[in-house]
């Protein structure tokens, strides 16, 4: 089996190879993990139905702290939407879909965000190794053949169903390139 520990400390040391610096690594840690709260997030509507209020759970409370601000401006950005009409600004409180899918878009942007610096990251590791070694430029790219799921809430069988999802294209990747690695061996 696959030792977690192992190939987290693995991931680690490889992102300080190519050159992210420590401070840089915990930062992208502590927003994957307020990802991970933030998907557990849950709103209370009013009476009325006509909006709704962040519930001051755990999840909340430990997402707004990983993502540097404060419960109260997370309540607000994902609860109250602000519109100009004209010189006037109309400030209106949204309905429980509409902060559930704030949140969402929230949690995305930051994952996309995150991924995407990662990826650039990488890129320019490899472009620098390859020009200092007189090679052409190179790049990476990822695919994730299983996409993603998209859960009421962010729980511990969606972790192991992306992490099993993970390791089985982990596994297939493996079994294609040790395929055409024979091929060009043959040949």
């Amino acid at each position: 089996g696959v030792n977690d520990e192992d190939m987290h400390q693995e991931m680690l040391d490889a992102m300080i190879t190519i050159g992210f610096e420590s401070e840089t690594v915990q930062s992208l840690m502590r927003l994957i993990i307020a990802v991970l709260f933030a998907g557990n997030i849950t709103f209370t509507p009013s009476k009325d139905g006509e909006s709704c209020i962040l519930e001051e759970s755990e999840a909340a409370l430990k997402a707004a702290a990983l993502l540097g601000i404060s419960f109260e401006s997370l309540a607000s950005a994902l609860t109250v939407r602000t519109y100009k009409a004209g010189m006037e600004t109309v400030t209106k409180q949204v309905h429980t879909d509409e902060a559930i899918k704030a949140c969402e878009a929230l949690i995305k942007a930051v994952y996309g965000a995150a991924f995407d610096f990662i990826v650039d990251r990488v890129n320019a590791s490899i472009v620098e190794d390859n020009t200092s070694h007189g090679l052409s430029e190179a790049s990476i790219g990822v695919l994730d053949i299983f996409g993603f799921e998209t859960f009421k809430v962010n729980s511990f069988e969606q972790i192991c169903i992306n992490y099993t999802n993970e390791a089985l294209q982990q596994q297939f990747n493996k079994y294609v390139f040790k395929l055409e690695q024979q091929e060009y061996e043959k040949e």
